[in-house]
Formats: C-alpha cells, structure tokens, sequence
C-alpha cells in the first residue's frame, strides 16, 4: 500500500475516533502510524487503547511492534509478554516476542565483545522524564541509540566536563560553567 492510504486511514480513524473513544480505532489508527513509520505516535495510541482497554492484548501486541521497529527491544519483550499474559494463543505475540529477545541478546553480546559497558541511561530514566524535564521526553529510546551513547560516554570521558559535573554536583558555579563551555563550543 501507498502512503497516501495510511495517511487516508489515520484521518479516517481520526473521525471515528471524533464519535467515539474506541480502544480498537486507537490500535488500527497506531497499525497504520507503524506503516507510516511514525512510530513514537502508535505507541501513544496503544497507550491510549491500553487506558481505554487495559486487557486489550492486541493493544500490547502493536505497541512491541512498534518498540521494536524503534530498536527499543526490552521495553518491545515487555510490551509482547504482557499480550501473552491477556492472550497466551496468540502465534504473532510469541514470534514477536522470540525475535525481541534474540534482539536483546545479540545487543547484550555486541557491547560485550566490544568492551563498552551495558547501558546505564536507559536503566535510570526508564520511559519517564525526570523531574523539570518535559513530558514526552524519552531518555530510555534516547541512551538506547548507540551514536547517543558513545557522545554521552565521550563526554564524561573529558576531564574538563568531569570538572564541571564535580562542581555542579558539590553546589558549584557549574551551570554558569558548562553554558560557558556550550558558548565556546560554538565559536
């Protein structure tokens, strides 16, 4: 299918849902955001069927779907053992949750050869923003890109970051420091 006709099936989905909150709209109109490739808006929509239906498995299902199509394999291992647990029959939820964990582990098995340690960001921020953050802010997908991780680790590797992160932390005048290290990276 053409992109047009998921584009035509998201506003068709959208005048449903306009007449009535239908658990079942949110998860085709998030089928048809998968197609689309606008991933980070079916997963909104899956959350919204799941508050609408929480034991609407396929809900679960469509949101490790699109987990996954994101390279977010845990939180898509997750999503597809909660579709499970509500429908254990279900062929396409145990496929999808084998190949989310062959993921897992081939990612595991990758930082292991390469020597870069496992990803300590994605653990603390988990899917919330911190506090005074933006909400939507997802730090678990954001350290769960590899090319944002080695920047991050690049970063706390430099002495004079590490300085600045010291003086932050003990109370220092760091803020005004790393704007002042921000200023002269852009020069």
């Amino acid at each position: 299918m053409k992109a047009s006709q998921f584009d035509a099936a998201v506003s068709k989905y959208n005048e449903a849902i306009k007449l009535h909150r239908d658990p079942v709209y949110f998860c085709n109109r998030a089928a048809a955001y998968c197609r689309l490739e606008q991933y980070d808006l079916a997963i909104q929509d899956c959350r919204t069927a799941l508050a609408l239906d929480p034991k609407y498995s396929k809900a679960y299902g469509r949101m490790g779907l699109a987990l996954s199509c994101q390279n977010r394999y845990e939180q898509a291992v997750e999503a597809y053992k909660k579709a499970l647990e509500l429908d254990p029959n279900q062929e396409s939820f145990k496929n999808n949750l084998k190949i989310a964990e062959e993921k897992v582990k081939e990612l595991e098995a990758a930082a292991q050869a390469s020597g870069v340690p496992p990803n300590p960001f994605a653990a603390m921020f988990g899917n919330h923003s911190g506090p005074g953050l933006p909400p939507g802010m997802d730090f678990a997908s954001l350290f769960n890109n590899p090319q944002m991780l080695n920047m991050a680790q690049t970063l706390m590797n430099d002495p004079n970051i590490q300085n600045m992160m010291g003086q932050l932390m003990s109370g220092g005048a760091g803020f005004q420091n790393i704007f002042q290290a921000g200023q002269q990276g852009t020069v």
